[in-house]
């Protein structure tokens, strides 16, 4: 998904996974389960799936966030320093010093804490300095779909797992921001542990039985999905 081949917009990106999904699997029920930027794709496909007439959708997030605010309702002029600044904290990541300050260093240093954090690569993947370039380029791809985004609002419901251990610099940590962009309920769960570390195996356990639990509740019908409190 890079070069003349990549998508222009987070509804582009979407609409690639929607198609996989319904290779997949072509009918409902759908579970989408994103963890940071894949939590915003999760609710575009939420919106796709909608737009298409499929009710039964449950969209779950594990600390992702919008790279906007209730005072800045829109990211789509952002300057790179206002989205580097708005990024970071997205993505987990901590810089008491040496903040990245343009768009292709904070790509390296997302590239350079992947491999440190113990990351192997199989060898059948190719060369690691080339993969390392392609992860770059993705990075910064992935960095200007999230600032041109603003999210629909979904007549749906939508389980938060917020990660408590947040580091010395920026911090984003309040699920409300969602409130405004869905017609059902905001459920959050705080989970004990870093944004990084959301996914290993020690946090399988709580994650997958609130996720099934989620999955059981009433789903809301969707008679169509109403415009973004931003689009007006």
């Amino acid at each position: 998904m890079l070069g003349e081949h990549a998508p222009r917009t987070m509804q582009d990106l979407a609409a690639i996974y929607l198609e996989q999904i319904r290779a997949a699997q072509p009918e409902g029920p759908y579970t989408l389960v994103g963890w940071s930027m894949g939590g915003l794709v999760a609710h575009a496909l939420t919106s796709l799936l909608h737009a298409e007439g499929e009710e039964r959708v449950s969209l779950v997030m594990l600390d992702s966030y919008p790279l906007l605010s209730e005072e800045n309702p829109s990211s789509a002029h952002m300057t790179d320093e206002d989205l580097i600044a708005q990024a970071i904290p997205m993505l987990g990541m901590d810089f008491p010093e040496n903040k990245p300050d343009t768009l292709e260093g904070l790509a390296d240093r997302v590239v350079e804490d992947m491999l440190q954090s113990g990351l192997t690569i199989p060898v059948e993947f190719g060369d690691v300095e080339v993969l390392c370039a392609q992860f770059r380029s993705v990075v910064r791809q992935n960095l200007q779909l999230m600032r041109a985004w603003i999210p629909e609002r979904l007549n749906a419901d939508m389980l938060f797992f917020r990660a408590t251990q947040r580091g010395a610099g920026l911090v984003r940590d309040d699920p409300a921001i969602w409130q405004s962009y869905l017609g059902g309920k905001l459920s959050v769960q705080d989970l004990n542990s870093t944004h990084a570390s959301m996914l290993d195996s020690d946090h399988a356990h709580d994650l997958t039985q609130s996720i099934m639990v989620f999955e059981n509740r009433p789903i809301m019908k969707t008679p169509q999905s109403a415009p973004s409190p931003s689009s007006d």
